[in-house]
C-alpha cells in the first residue's frame, strides 16, 4: 500500500475545503493551537450543531483502550451521515492497546471520521506506520523563526481583509515569543486596538507591543478572575505607561467578562462544564478552558452584568476626562474584585 506523507499545517488548511474526505486523520506536532484549529476545521465539516449530542464523542489516549476507541468508532451515526470520533493524546495509549486500532486503521468505518491528536509517535512503530498507510497526516510544528511566524501572520490577516504595513510585521514577528498561540493573542491585541481599520500601520504594533512588554493582560484576567484584589492592584502596578494602554486594558478585560458570562448562559442550558469546555470556548486556547469555567464559579450573572457595566463608564471616563488613568484603572478593579 502506498504510504501518506506528514504535510505542513498551512498546506492542509489550504487544500481541506476542496479535498475528498477521510475516514482518518492524525494531527501531530506540539503545537498545541495549530491543532487545535485544524481539528475544529476537520470537525465543523463533519459534524453539524444538530449531531454533536449524539454523533460526536471524545476519548483520551491515557483513560481509553484501544477496544474503547474501535468501539465507539464501529457505532453506527444516529442522525447524522458521520460519526466523529476524535482521540486526544494518542501517544499516552498503552502500547499493548495498539493492536485492536491498528486492526481498526486496516479497515476502517466507511460512516465514521475519526480524528487523532499526538505530540509525537515513534515512526519505526507499527501504530504510525498504519497511520501513514490508512490516514491523512498533518504536522503542527512551532514555527521555527520570525520569518515563518510572519508568513503566519500575514495568512491569518489575509483572510480578515486587513493589510499590514512590512515594517509592522517585521516588527510584530521579531518581538514575541516563537509560538502560534502568543502570535495569535498579540494578533487580537492588535486587531482590537486598530477597530474597524483595515490597515494596520507601524505605530500600532509598538503600541500593542509596548503593552505587551511592560505587564501581561492575560495574567492580570486571571488575577481579577480568582478575584485577587492584592495581586491585580500590582500587575497594574507594573505598568509603566497606563495611560496608553488604559483603554486596551479594559477592553480586554471586558472579553474576559463575556467569556464568564457565555458559561453562565450555557450552564442555564444544562449543559455540562465539559461540554462547554469541549465544545463552546474555542476561541479559547484549551490549556486555560478550565481556568475560565472556575472564574465562572466566581462571579455570579448579577457581578458579570455589574462589572460591564463599570467597564463601560470606565471607559467613557477615560475617553472624556483628564483623571489620571492608572487612579481609574485601579479603581475599577478593585470595584470588580471587592465581594
Amino acid at each position: 500500500m502506498a504510504v501518506n506523507k506528514a504535510i505542513p499545517h498551512y498546506q492542509f488548511l489550504r487544500e481541506f475545503p476542496k479535498s475528498e474526505a477521510q475516514s482518518v486523520y492524525l494531527v501531530i506536532g506540539d503545537e498545541e493551537f495549530l491543532k487545535e484549529r485544524v481539528l475544529n476545521l476537520i470537525m465543523k465539516r463533519f459534524l453539524t450543531k444538530e449531531a454533536m449530542e449524539f454523533d460526536y464523542i471524545t476519548l483520551y489516549g491515557d483513560e481509553c483502550t484501544g477496544s474503547d476507541i474501535v468501539e465507539q468508532a464501529d457505532t453506527m451515526p444516529f442522525i447524522a451521515d458521520t460519526r466523529v470520533v476524535v482521540v486526544r493524546d494518542i501517544d499516552m495509549l498503552k502500547a499493548n492497546q495498539h493492536d485492536n486500532l491498528i486492526s481498526y486503521l486496516n479497515s476502517p468505518s466507511y460512516s465514521t471520521i475519526l480524528i487523532v491528536t499526538a505530540i509525537k509517535l515513534d515512526a519505526r512503530s507499527k501504530l504510525y506506520k498504519a497511520f501513514q498507510t490508512n490516514s491523512s497526516i498533518i504536522q503542527c510544528k512551532t514555527p521555527y523563526n520570525a520569518e515563518a511566524l510572519s508568513r503566519w501572520i500575514r495568512d491569518e490577516l489575509r483572510d480578515k481583509e486587513v493589510r499590514i504595513e512590512t515594517s509592522a510585521l517585521q516588527y510584530l514577528s521579531s518581538h514575541i515569543k516563537l509560538d502560534y498561540f502568543t502570535a495569535n493573542n498579540e494578533l487580537e491585541k492588535v486587531l482590537l486596538y486598530v477597530g474597524k481599520k483595515n490597515y494596520i500601520s507601524l505605530e500600532d504594533v509598538k503600541e500593542c507591543i509596548a503593552i505587551s512588554s511592560e505587564s501581561n493582560v492575560f495574567d492580570l484576567q486571571n488575577s481579577i478572575g480568582k478575584r485577587n484584589v492584592k495581586q491585580s492592584i500590582s500587575i497594574i502596578e507594573d505598568f509603566e505607561n497606563v495611560g496608553d494602554s488604559a483603554v486596551m486594558i479594559v477592553t480586554m478585560v471586558s472579553r474576559y467578562f463575556l467569556t464568564l458570562w457565555k458559561i453562565h448562559a450555557l450552564r442555564e442550558k444544562d449543559l455540562s462544564d465539559n461540554e462547554i469546555m469541549e465544545n463552546h470556548l474555542h476561541d479559547i486556547y484549551k490549556l486555560f478552558r478550565l481556568d475560565r469555567i472556575k472564574a465562572a464559579d466566581n462571579y455570579s450573572t448579577l457581578e458579570i452584568r455589574n462589572a460591564l457595566s463599570l467597564m463601560y463608564d470606565c471607559d467613557k471616563k477615560l475617553k472624556s476626562i483628564s483623571t489620571n488613568p492608572k487612579i481609574l484603572i485601579t479603581t475599577l478593579i478593585y470595584q470588580i474584585c471587592s465581594k
